[in-house]
């Protein structure tokens, strides 16, 4: 099953079919319904990161700092107590104002206000924080261990919380590294690894993070971007960390991305990544198979034979843009007017894409 995209950073949610394999190299614009902050609840299977923020009543998904959900429900993402699927919303049970909501493949997230973290749905890689069980749960539960959190991310079987005080906690699958240099993983013991959060202590302040399909970003106070987890294609902007114990390329430890200019804000996609900088430019690296790095599909820069680039590349052809989000092989943006634009995989569009078209409709709609 693939998921849709998801928000990373802004003041709305809208959304619409699934995205696509052929990619187009080059963005695409579109009209957005809702020209809030960019789209996406579910994103494609390993597909990246992101959190909506609640912004009243006009925003899909947040009706008055409460969470509603639809669609699929297999691990009992939706938290309305079953585990049946919904084509219509319904409203998350068992939880108070909620500021922000992020979605994984089976399991999502809740911010309240009062700093704590709620998580529901499936549980196999303990993603839900509740120590060595690996029971799901179609109610929210609330995170243990997590005080005065400012901001929530996941990646498909991972998370990510901010602190008030820019530490970064982690929990969930740690597949390839993407919880990061955390005691409990390196232990020779490894039950408890990733069932309750842990903080990391290998990085800056930080002030915003994202999580990928297996890999996660966080941004520091500088701007500049730190990378761990899986770098199978590029997306840690290096390849010198190949020694993973399961064959792949993997790091547990932060890597800075270089070749960036000041960042403002970050997303996650399969096994590439995003940055928007202060300029209103949008940087992509790591896997671009379908193009989702706003490159022809067979671009290679030093990633050996896959298509992919560690070296940040500046998308073309995009006005200034304020946010940022990414799919499992596709990325979005939304400019300063409201327009949303697309690139990389099309495949489940509605319509044929054409490099450079622009369509009235977001992809997947009338």
């Amino acid at each position: 099953m693939r998921r849709q995209s998801r928000v990373l950073s802004g003041a709305g949610q809208s959304s619409w079919g699934r995205g696509a394999r052929r990619g187009a190299g080059r963005p695409v614009s579109r009209q957005s319904s809702v020209a809030l902050a960019l789209l996406l609840l579910i994103g494609e299977f390993w597909g990246g990161t992101g959190a909506v923020q609640a912004a009243g009543p006009r925003v899909s998904g947040m009706l008055g700092g409460h969470p509603w959900s639809w669609g699929w429900n297999l691990g009992g993402q939706l938290g309305t107590g079953t585990r049946t699927d919904s084509t219509g919303p319904g409203a998350v049970r068992g939880l108070g104002a909620v500021t922000v909501v992020a979605a994984g493949t089976l399991h999502s997230l809740a911010l309240t206000a009062d700093g704590s973290v709620w998580a529901w749905g499936g549980n196999t890689d303990r993603q839900l924080g509740s120590g060595v069980s690996r029971r799901g749960s179609a109610l929210p539960l609330r995170v243990s261990g997590l005080t005065h959190i400012a901001a929530i991310a996941t990646g498909s079987l991972h998370n990510l919380a901010l602190g008030a005080d820019g530490a970064v906690w982690t929990w969930g699958s740690n597949a390839a590294e993407e919880l990061g240099a955390v005691a409990v993983c390196a232990a020779p013991d490894k039950e408890t690894c990733g069932g309750t959060p842990q903080r990391l202590t290998s990085l800056p302040e930080i002030t915003a993070v994202a999580g990928g399909g297996i890999h996660s970003l966080a941004l520091d106070a500088h701007g500049r971007v730190w990378a761990w987890g899986a770098n199978r294609s590029g997306q840690l902007g290096t390849r010198a960390v190949c020694h993973h114990a399961m064959g792949g390329c993997a790091s547990s430890i932060p890597v800075r991305i270089q070749g960036l200019p000041r960042v403002a804000a970050l997303a996650g996609g399969g096994e590439f990544s995003l940055a928007l900088t202060t300029d209103g430019a949008v940087w992509a690296w790591g896997a671009n198979g379908a193009g989702q790095l706003g490159r022809a599909a067979t671009l290679t820069t030093d990633c050996g034979p896959e298509a992919c680039s560690i070296q940040p590349l500046r998308i073309l052809g995009l006005p200034r843009i304020v946010a940022i989000a990414a799919g499992d092989d596709h990325s979005l943006a939304l400019d300063v007017a409201g327009r949303v634009w697309t690139w990389g995989a099309m495949e489940r569009a509605s319509w044929a894409p054409v490099a450079g078209r622009r369509a009235a409709h977001p992809c997947g709609s009338a």
